[in-house]
């Protein structure tokens, strides 16, 4: 026994092929843009908000993260997502920081940062400051002040420091991964429907 389909309107048949390809770029870019959202809002809140990743001070790490949908067809459609601030990558494949200039990074300690952390002033603002060994490694210096009868320390002044990878944004995105691919094929879905 035989089956045969007839068209009855064979022009809007081969139009609806012809628009597929159109539905599923636009479903898949859409998706694509959502799914990448996701990750931007994912990798906030569980890397960029302290610890285990990174502890906020200036908000600007989680500024600068980018994303982007490249491609004009199905086949070179690629997601991006990225940082264009300079130390990103130092946090998330690690480094050791060395100073450009002179021998000593100078680490600001609470007399002269911020609760977060961000130095108010530079070393060169202290014109008075002397510097004391550490005693934990004598290779290291500390900038102090003579404020009364006491010393205030102001900054840690040393050779090198070296940052663990923490930041996981890799590891993020192959987690994340499986719900950026349903955000694609939810999308593509919504495109094919049939519109009335």
């Amino acid at each position: 026994m035989t089956t045969r389909l007839i068209w009855e309107n064979d022009r809007e048949f081969k139009r609806a092929l012809r628009e597929v390809p159109d539905q599923i770029y636009k479903g898949a870019r859409k998706g694509l843009q959502k799914g990448l959202r996701g990750y931007q809002r994912e990798l906030t809140r569980t890397r960029l908000r302290g610890r285990p990743g990174l502890a906020r001070r200036s908000g600007n790490l989680a500024r600068d993260l980018q994303t982007t949908v490249r491609g004009r067809t199905v086949d070179t459609l690629v997601g991006i997502a990225f940082f264009t601030a300079k130390y990103a990558p130092a946090h998330e494949f690690g480094a050791t920081i060395t100073p450009k200039r002179g021998r000593y990074l100078a680490i600001p300690l609470s007399a002269v940062s911020t609760p977060t952390g961000i130095a108010q002033y530079q070393p060169r603002d202290f014109p008075n400051a002397f510097f004391i060994r550490s005693r934990k490694n004598p290779d290291n210096l500390v900038l102090v002040e003579e404020r009364g009868s006491r010393i205030v320390p102001l900054f840690a002044m040393v050779r090198s420091v070296t940052i663990p990878p923490r930041l996981e944004a890799r590891e993020t995105m192959r987690s994340y991964a499986p719900t950026i691919l349903r955000e694609v094929s939810d999308e593509i879905r919504k495109e094919l429907r049939p519109r009335r």
